[in-house]
């Protein structure tokens, strides 16, 4: 029997996002070690933009990264972007959920193995749950589907990787789908029918330590109390602000707590948002209609190319912003 102190267990190491806020709001400045975390919200909301900048941490740490890719659709050329290096990511695809589930399995012990002692960390992000197929799904005709079979896989999965991943050192993260249950008219009670849940069935959310729910969500100008908007240069829809809400955590008490943040479309978390409406409140840019000053030097007309300016602009904006008073 493997019997310690409790206070003989080290304290919890993570993999930080690298987002202030985000890091913030899960209690222990990112992901942690050694657990199994999750981030699910619908499609499309920066699910895959969050683990990359988790796989580029965890390279500035000099983990082991596996990305196993469900849906086939890893791009060397947005992850990159971001900070990411391809060549130091091993990546897993396949078709059957049986295949990617070993998959992950096999390669965490080979890291254990090769290890030999030595004290490293390892990053593996399953991307996604919602997108698991069965084998025996697979071989069915095209509109049949295997009911519970994707539920029961995460079931035998997860019960293998909580020690398996704590005893190699390794975050495990899990990006995952809402899908709206089935409805009964409205006339169900909202407590046992919710209005959007995590693929991968009860196994998967009694096993999850962390787990942060992402949502489209609006942002205001503190001081003209408009609603602010992502542009690019020429006016179109340049990116949207997410709301990230600690929906499970075992490891900080921050249940519950959010924050949001911009996603700007190909170059990922713009991080100064709010930066832009700083700079205005404290008088360092004023504005004429559409025309915007820094010490009487016109540097941009419009929101949009006033936005491009604050960013290229943004360590000196930062330090004027601590020095005046």
């Amino acid at each position: 029997m493997n019997i310690i102190k409790a206070s003989e267990v080290r304290e919890v190491e993570t993999i930080p996002f690298g987002i202030p806020e985000l890091d913030l709001i899960t209690g222990i400045h990112g992901i942690p070690f050694k657990k199994i975390s999750e981030i699910f919200g619908p499609w499309s909301i920066g699910k895959s933009t969050l683990g990359y900048y988790l796989v580029r941490s965890a390279q500035e740490m000099g983990c082991d990264v596996l990305w196993a890719d469900t849906e086939v659709s890893w791009s060397n050329a947005y992850p990159r972007s971001l900070g990411v290096e391809p060549e130091l990511v091993d990546l897993l695809q396949t078709e059957a959920a049986e295949d990617i589930l070993d998959g992950i399995e096999e390669w965490i012990r080979g890291k254990g193995q090769d290890k030999k002692g030595a004290h490293t960390h390892s990053l593996v992000i399953l991307d996604s749950v919602g997108h698991l197929t069965p084998r025996e799904e697979l071989e069915k005709a095209s509109g049949e589907r295997q009911v519970g079979g994707q539920a029961r896989l995460m079931a035998a999965f997860v019960r293998k990787m909580k020690p398996l991943i704590a005893l190699n050192d390794v975050a495990l993260v899990v990006l995952n789908h809402e899908y709206d249950p089935i409805s009964f008219g409205g006339t169900a009670p909202n407590s046992r029918f919710p209005n959007s849940q995590p693929a991968g069935g009860k196994k998967l959310e009694y096993a999850k330590d962390l787990s942060l729910k992402l949502s489209k969500t609006w942002a205001k100008d503190e001081e003209t109390d408009k609603l602010l908007k992502i542009a690019r240069t020429d006016g179109t829809e340049g990116g949207k602000f997410v709301r990230a809400q600690v929906y499970k955590n075992k490891v900080a008490p921050t249940q519950m707590m959010e924050c949001t943040f911009a996603l700007t479309y190909g170059s990922g978390i713009n991080s100064d948002w709010k930066l832009v409406s700083n700079v205005l409140n404290a008088g360092l840019v004023s504005q004429e209609k559409t025309s915007y000053f820094y010490k009487g030097e016109k540097i941009a007309v419009g929101r949009p190319k006033l936005n491009a300016w604050v960013k290229e602009n943004a360590d000196i904006l930062k330090h004027e912003l601590q020095t005046t008073p």
